[in-house]
């Protein structure tokens, strides 16, 4: 099988703000750095760092949306494929489309299993976390009872996957 990698380059200019702030060398920038209190930083006209990195991404994100979607729903796609095709241990993993659009897409089978196996460990985290909070939270009155057994029907779901994953993985093995 063979995959092409394409790459491209995306270049965005922050001068005039950043001009005025960079010190001599022009190595860095004299900024307020993890300033939590935003409206002293409106009065001094200042913008922190942390500020113009999180409106940098927000745009970067907005005009590549198009390329990164169709990346994303590529990548996606290749994820699955190992899953079913060489890694079954880990389909319990596929209902968590948010989760596996965070890994890192590689060709080498072996790193994807590693990322998958992170994500797994992750998931089997939260979920056990899920059921401390079910034995520590019970319901007060019947009017809670409802909420608590979706929350009960999702941490058996969750502990379920993990045991077909876990005899999977022993029947692959």
């Amino acid at each position: 099988m063979m995959i092409m990698v394409r790459s491209f380059g995306f270049i965005m200019f922050l001068v005039s703000y950043l001009d005025d702030r960079v010190n001599a060398d022009r190595t860095e920038f004299e900024l307020v750095d993890n300033f939590d209190d935003d409206s002293l930083l409106e009065m001094t006209g200042e913008i922190s760092y942390k500020q113009i990195k999180t409106q940098t991404i927000d745009k970067i994100k907005t005009e590549l949306t198009p390329f990164l979607e169709a990346a994303n729903k590529e990548k996606l796609s290749k994820i699955k494929t190992h899953i079913e095709d060489i890694s079954p241990q880990f389909r319990h993993l596929v209902k968590y489309e948010d989760k596996l659009k965070q890994i890192s897409y590689t060709t080498d089978p072996d790193k994807l299993d590693i990322e998958l196996y992170r994500m797994a460990r992750d998931i089997t985290i939260e979920i056990k976390q899920q059921g401390q909070s079910l034995l520590l939270k019970k319901p007060a009155d019947l009017t809670e009872l409802p909420e608590y057994k979706e929350r009960l029907k999702r941490f058996m779901t969750g502990i379920n996957d993990i045991g077909q994953s876990n005899l999977v993985e022993t029947i692959y093995s």
